[in-house]
């Protein structure tokens, strides 16, 4: 696959007036118009595309942007930018999928490229590039938002320096209130004028990019700003910026023409104010509108969130909600980065980060507090929302092929044998047979480490046997593990023999280590060590259990010869 090299020029946005309007009307300002060539850049793979704006108005790449190529070829290839944020060159590498064997019809000798990479994107022969326009745009400070600036470039097939051109204009309100805390700003293109979904590209032949949109396209643009506070004066005002594709706004008589701003904060309430104006947005233009002042209202209906849960080897853990606050508890789970939710809202749409989330579909990143937005209307809804584990380490043993739990369990002491002989034995039962047990802190972190030298060890083996006798006829079981090497576990010294303690009789799970804390602080030459733990069997959550040291003669243990 070719390489391509980024010689990165800026492209400024010339910032034009219109005429003023009684309800919002645009600034007056202006500045020269300027557009350089702009060379390419790509991101890791499933990062979101970005670029943004300088104070001077000048689009600038980061290094985790990402770049759909057609190189003479209507088979399209994504690449990486490896340049800084901001640098004004670059290489462009090609990241490596797996090829399908297709083939592609050849493009009269031109690469094409366009930024930001969609996956739908697409291009027929004659060079037409089909492509969907955000519908969603995120809120950026001083700039447009991330993946929201359409670009795209044609050079010959020769050339490795691509130089991109906007393809977008652009729409400026600046808006200010009190105590205003802002989730989202929509732009509604009164008159169903399409600003959003699919479309198609053509360059002219002086490489001018011009955009036609489909019947099917929509009329409007969610800017997702999750909680922004607005200025608190009209000197003092936050700008919210939208990505459009060229379009005309037009005045209509019976004064549902122009445009249409809502604005909804987190707190359920609305704004909406019209602009019955004829506006046009041209390519690589900025309209900014004079200062509006925000007095939200409340709405005839504010969403919610009905439930959110999440199911875990066939577990359902639901969140509890205090006022606007879900904590979903998964005792297990240590890596909450893609988490999938299952949610019943009264609402059309249920948002996270600006993009919209599909029940039981959409992974989210939970490893912090974010924030779920429910969509219905014109009305919008912000709540908290926390996952977590109980704060304890996880014990995860995986038996594979070897034998099942119930293998494991069937298994009779000498309390239970009808001739006295405990028939427990360790399994796997082959001398060299191990299955693993892996130990994680609860953030995810290594939970062992190797004897000795503190080095991380996240698995290991182990064989495992049940143990006690009178405990081990209750319904939750104790066992005995015995590691194939010594290993520290969870801070405790290192040792191959280990218990798993179920507490099954004791309603507090307390009274063996409260036993412990005593011995420790009585002063005895040994107390066994062990800490609660959370129990996951063959990826079944088996419940709370005690992980102590086996008593056994040690120099970390029972110190005697």
């Amino acid at each position: 696959m070719k390489y391509y090299r980024l010689i990165i020029g800026l492209v400024m946005l010339m910032v034009a007036g219109c005429t003023v309007n009684e309800y919002i009307s645009p600034d007056s300002e202006e500045s020269s118009a300027r557009e350089n060539p702009v060379d390419r850049a790509v991101i890791e793979e499933g990062t979101a595309t970005k670029t943004f704006l300088d104070a001077s108005l000048n689009v600038l790449w980061n290094k985790d942007d990402h770049i759909t190529v057609f190189p003479d070829s209507t088979l399209g290839f994504e690449y990486e930018f490896q340049g800084e944020d901001g640098a004004p060159s670059g290489d462009l590498i090609p990241i490596e999928v797996e090829y399908d064997g297709s083939t592609g019809t050849g493009l009269d000798g031109y690469v094409y490229a366009i930024y930001p990479h969609c996956e739908e994107t697409g291009i027929l022969q004659d060079g037409t590039i089909t492509y969907t326009f955000p519908s969603v745009q995120t809120y950026q400070n001083n700039s447009f938002g991330r993946g929201a600036n359409v670009m795209v470039a044609r050079e010959a097939a020769t050339n490795t320096d691509l130089y991109f051109k906007n393809v977008f204009g652009y729409l400026s309100f600046k808006l200010w209130g009190d105590d205003v805390h802002v989730s989202s700003v929509i732009l509604k293109a009164n008159g169903g004028v399409p600003i959003a979904g699919r479309g198609a590209i053509r360059m002219s032949e002086d490489g001018i990019p011009n955009v036609t949109m489909d019947e099917s396209a929509s009329d409007i643009i969610r800017l997702y700003c999750d909680d922004i506070l607005l200025g608190s004066s009209r000197d003092d005002c936050t700008e919210f910026w939208f990505s459009l594709p060229p379009v005309a706004f037009t005045r209509n008589d019976g004064g549902n023409g122009g445009f249409t701003i809502t604005v909804k904060t987190t707190d359920g309430r609305v704004f909406t104010q019209t602009a019955n104006i004829d506006l046009t947005i041209k390519r690589k233009t900025v309209e900014r509108m004079q200062p509006l002042k925000v007095v939200p209202q409340s709405s005839d209906m504010i969403p919610n969130l009905n439930g959110v849960s999440s199911t875990r080897a066939n577990v359902l853990y639901e969140a509890q909600q205090i006022d606007d606050t879900l904590m979903l508890t998964i005792p297990t789970v240590t890596d909450f980065s893609q988490l999938v939710i299952d949610y019943d809202i009264d609402g059309d749409m249920l948002m996270v980060g600006g993009k919209e989330i599909i029940s039981g579909v959409t992974p989210i990143d939970a490893s912090k507090p974010l924030s779920l937005v429910v969509c219905s209307g014109d009305a919008e809804k912000s709540f908290t929302f926390k996952a977590r584990n109980t704060g304890l380490p996880v014990v995860r043993i995986n038996t594979g092929d070897f034998f099942s739990l119930s293998d494991l369990e069937r298994y009779k002491n000498s309390l239970q044998s009808s001739d006295g002989v405990d028939h427990r034995i360790w399994l796997p039962e082959g001398k060299k047979d191990f299955v693993t047990i892996r130990i994680e802190n609860p953030d995810g972190s290594a939970g062992m480490s190797k004897s000795g030298s503190g080095v991380p060890v996240f698995e290991i083996a182990t064989k495992i046997k049940g143990r006690g006798n009178y405990t081990w006829k209750w319904d939750k079981k104790p066992y005995a593990l015995k590691f194939d090497k010594k290993t520290e576990v969870l801070g405790m010294p290192a040792h191959k023999r280990w218990i798993l303690l179920a507490n099954w009789r004791d309603r507090t799970l307390l009274r063996n280590d409260a036993a412990f804390w005593l011995s420790r602080h009585s002063g005895l030459p040994y107390t066994v060590r062990g800490q609660f733990v959370e129990l996951e069997f063959n990826g079944e959550h088996r419940g709370n259990y005690y992980l102590c040291e086996q008593i056994k003669i040690d120099e970390n243990r029972v110190n005697i010869t």
